[in-house]
């Protein structure tokens, strides 16, 4: 099958970047086991290589992180050519403009990030939703696709 399987559990995959950990957690936490499977990735160097092993439905992306020679600019430029999946920016400093450039980088789309948890999460749970409904499935996930040395936190 070709529909995000994981283990028992039926849905969409997706991989929430965020060096924000508790935030990513409680994000992962609240929109699973009724919505989506989240993997949550608080080491930015860490995604690429989960992104490449579970191929998601799609990658979100939080703006400003910490990625070596350009940020989650040059993440994104990675993640575009190396993984192939819509990736969408979580931008704090969010503006029609930025989320313009975001887009001609490469983005899938650009999402205010707000500060505030409750706001946050409701931007990430509309899109992760609009994208489990539009999109065809993709790839099959594994829980073994997590490997072990990392800070990534799956939420099955």
């Amino acid at each position: 099958m070709d529909d995000n399987r994981t283990g028992d559990w039926e849905g969409p995959l997706f991989v929430l970047a965020d060096d924000d950990q508790a935030a990513a957690d409680r994000i992962a936490s609240l929109l699973y086991p009724g919505l989506f499977f989240i993997v949550s990735v608080t080491n930015p160097r860490h995604v690429l290589s989960y992104a490449k092993r579970l191929k998601p439905r799609a990658i979100f992306l939080a703006d400003p992180l910490e990625f070596p020679k350009g940020g989650a600019a040059a993440l994104l430029h990675r993640l575009v050519e190396e993984v192939g999946c819509p990736v969408v920016i979580l931008s704090e400093l969010w503006t029609p403009e930025g989320a313009q450039r975001w887009k001609q980088m490469g983005a899938a789309d650009c999402l205010p990030h707000p500060t505030r948890f409750d706001q946050r999460l409701e931007v990430v749970r509309a899109r992760m939703q609009e994208i489990a409904l539009t999109a065809t499935p993709r790839h099959q996930a594994s829980t073994n696709g997590l490997g072990n040395g990392s800070n990534a936190q799956a939420h099955w």
